[in-house]
């Protein structure tokens, strides 16, 4: 096997790898949240000392458990387009006319973002020291979404960039 083989079948795999990554993650942030939910639905009201209830600290772990999860998701979407941009021949996509901003990367996007404001508009109602966590949750919100617009932008600026000849494996 040459060089360029070696190379191109290392490249595959790596797209594979990333595809894959992403999906197991959503498949653990999804189960995580349902357990999430379940413990604040059963056991609501449960007291810890000093009044703090154990719905609070749910809703607080899943500030913390979403942002993880968030974070996860843009460093492997973003390693995966790199992976990309050095063979797109290996790894094929339709490229959309319309609704070019409806794509699975968006709508994990969306759906961590709900997330953290399901779990932002529960801490703010169910923590006692409120102002607390309405500033450390806006400013971990902010920090997240600067995160990820700085990340994000060159895809969502130049979806379909144009062929590079230099940038593709032989």
């Amino acid at each position: 096997m040459s060089e360029n083989e070696l190379r191109r079948n290392q490249l595959g795999q790596n797209m594979r790898f990333y595809g894959d990554m992403r999906f197991k993650q959503l498949t653990l942030f999804l189960g995580a949240s349902s357990l999430f939910i379940a413990g604040v639905g059963q056991y609501q009201n449960i007291d810890f000392p000093r009044g703090l209830k154990l719905k609070a600290v749910i809703s607080i772990a899943g500030i913390l458990f979403t942002s993880v999860m968030w974070v996860m998701e843009v460093r492997s979407t973003v390693s995966f387009f790199a992976t990309r941009e050095l063979a797109e021949d290996l790894w094929p996509r339709a490229k959309p006319a319309r609704f070019i901003w409806l794509n699975s990367t968006n709508a994990v996007l969306s759906l961590h973002i709900a997330s953290f404001c399901f779990w932002y508009w529960c801490a703010a109602n169910w923590v006692y020291h409120r102002f607390l966590i309405l500033s450390g949750g806006a400013l971990l919100g902010i920090l997240l979404a600067a995160f990820t617009v700085h990340n994000y932008l060159p895809a969502w600026r130049y979806p379909e960039r144009p062929k590079d000849k230099t940038s593709s494996v032989p």
